[in-house]
């Protein structure tokens, strides 16, 4: 009997082998396993990288597949083999290129030179090994500089879309691939505006994501933007609907052609000139005369300052230009912010003021000027909003500060009205040469924002909470505090508060805020608002409903 066990454990054990070693061979040789898909599009076609096996140990090559599908019929598959340190098949091996009859692969490995597979829609395929970067440069377009410009559905110009609708992506790519665009879109009915501003990142494997928070309707997502051949396709991924809001947004997928007005620009401007934009000879309606100034300016001498507006005619996100006149003959244009005379604010509205003042401590006066844009979008869109630019003197030329603008530009709520004092406490305190002593240029009305504002709220909500300020002798400090309870319109207020600002503070103890209620209002300058904060708040005994003036208010809209 025991012989018999024996015979059978032996043969149990044989079994339960045989099946782990199959299980190892199926695995290590056999398993098809999907790691990664690309969709073309049109989503006719599905382009499926598989995971033959696994990689030889330890450092062997690892079996990879293709396979193209027109829905679900297949209608081709190539197998290669990735020669990658032991490296499994995974999404960051390849890289995929639609065109409009083939889809074009790459596969990358550290140990091989880059393969390219062409699967044709009809089914035949092709492959080769790419041995050099111009080989690799016509088969995956390195760099897509040439992108740059105007594109659209159907080729439509810009004066087409807003006499018929439609949807438009303006763009400059760098040649390392640096892009920086707009994304605009008109509808046909309503004619009302949708814009996702300042897209940028680098175009990888033919491709670019980007996250907005807001198309100005408030809804959010993810731009997916895909180099074809001959179009740029863009579709919204992860696409979330503000709450309450309007239907309107841009959503969807589109496939979009260079604008034809933009083939013929390219056409039209000769070799030397294309990126050059200077005008031989200025249109005296088109300057702006109650911000251009005669000045002595440096090393240039005695120059007319003249902001060049735009002709009405113009694409929407065409931008101001900056001259300097010497007897009405063009001495110098200043460089635009980007390598295209656009600005990716929206639409210019006006030049609200020009300052002349050092901002790099070289002894030159530079150049400070804050435009007007509207978006035309939501119940902001005809809020023109400030956009700060400041250029530096080098001598012979000026340049674009953009990181000091950028800095400037994020301390100016949308909302808000800027005036060019507080441009220039700004530029003191972000220099950080040296502390703010004089502080009247704090002195005028304060609100606190009423945040974030949907599409559907027109008109825009006010805030009821604002603090009126007269600062004299640099410090002196002369206000009034009132606060409204956005429900029940409620009104509690501290008057006649004085005192002198202290490194940036200020403390004033108050007896009565209009509802028996006292404290000490603890008053902060920072670089762009004013802050308020109650400390020891205490409510009269009378005060039942607790109403008065407590809490913390950050009042960052300049009235």
């Amino acid at each position: 009997m025991k012989r018999i066990m024996k015979i059978i454990l032996g043969f149990v054990v044989f079994i339960i082998i045989v099946v782990l070693w199959g299980s190892f061979a199926y695995v290590s040789d056999y398993k098809i396993t999907n790691v990664d898909t690309s969709v073309s599009p049109d989503e006719t076609y599905e382009l499926v990288l598989q995971d033959v096996g696994e990689a030889d140990f330890p450092f062997g090559s690892a079996s990879g597949r293709l396979v193209l599908y027109e829905g679900k019929r297949r209608i081709s598959k190539a197998d290669f083999e990735l020669f990658d340190d032991g490296g499994c098949i995974r999404s960051g091996i390849w890289e995929v290129t639609w065109h409009e009859d083939y889809v074009e692969v790459i596969i990358s490995g550290d140990e091989q030179f880059d393969e390219q597979i062409i699967l044709y829609f009809d089914g035949k395929k092709e492959r080769k090994q790419l041995t050099d970067k111009d080989e690799y440069t016509e088969a995956g377009n390195i760099t897509f500089a040439e992108y740059s410009g105007y594109w659209s559905y159907e080729g439509k110009t810009h004066e087409q879309i807003l006499a018929e609708g439609g949807i438009e992506l303006s763009c400059t790519i760098t040649e390392d691939n640096q892009f920086s665009g707009t994304l605009f879109s008109q509808q046909e009915m309503m004619e009302r505006f949708a814009l996702i501003e300042n897209i940028s990142g680098k175009i990888e494997q033919s491709k670019l994501y980007f996250d907005y928070a807001d198309d100005e309707w408030g809804n959010s997502g993810t731009l997916h933007i895909q180099f074809l051949s001959d179009s740029i396709y863009v579709e919204i991924l992860n696409y979330k609907k503000a709450d309450n809001g309007s239907d309107y947004g841009i959503n969807g997928s589109f496939e979009l052609i260079r604008e034809k007005e933009d083939i013929e620009d390219k056409e039209n401007i000769p070799e030397e000139n294309s990126s050059d934009h200077v005008q031989d000879k200025l249109d005296e309606e088109r300057i702006i005369e109650e911000q251009s100034f005669q000045i002595e300016l440096n090393d240039w001498g005695e120059v007319r300052f003249v902001p060049y507006e735009p002709t009405p005619s113009e694409r929407v996100h065409e931008d101001v230009t900056f001259y300097l006149l010497k007897d009405d003959e063009i001495l110098y244009q200043f460089p635009y912010i980007s390598k295209r005379p656009t600005n990716g604010m929206g639409y210019f509205w006006d030049v609200k003021f020009v300052m002349f003042t050092d901002t790099n401590a070289d002894g030159k006066e530079d150049v400070v000027i804050g435009a007007e844009y509207m978006t035309g979008a939501g119940p902001q869109g005809a809020v023109p909003h400030v956009a700060v630019r400041i250029y530096e003197d080098c001598g012979d030329y000026f340049t674009y500060n953009e990181e000091l603008s950028d800095k400037i530009n994020n301390y100016l709520p949308w909302e808000s009205n800027v005036l060019a004092k507080d441009i220039k406490r700004l530029i003191q305190l972000t220099n950080g040469n040296e502390p703010l002593t004089n502080y009247e240029s704090y002195s005028g009305k304060w609100t606190v924002s009423p945040g974030y504002v949907a599409a559907y709220e027109n008109p825009m909500p006010e805030s009821g909470n604002e603090l009126t300020c007269s600062i004299s002798n640099g410090n002196e400090f002369y206000g009034n505090l009132f606060i409204e309870q956005e429900m029940t319109e409620r009104i509690a207020s501290v008057e006649d508060i004085v005192g002198t600002i202290q490194n940036g503070e200020l403390f004033f103890d108050f007896a009565d805020d209009g509802w028996g209620g006292a404290g000490t209002l603890h008053i902060m300058f920072l670089p762009n608002q004013i802050n308020v904060e109650v400390l020891n708040h205490k409510i009269a005994e009378e005060n039942v409903i607790g109403y008065g003036v407590s809490g913390n208010y950050e009042m960052t809209i300049r009235e």
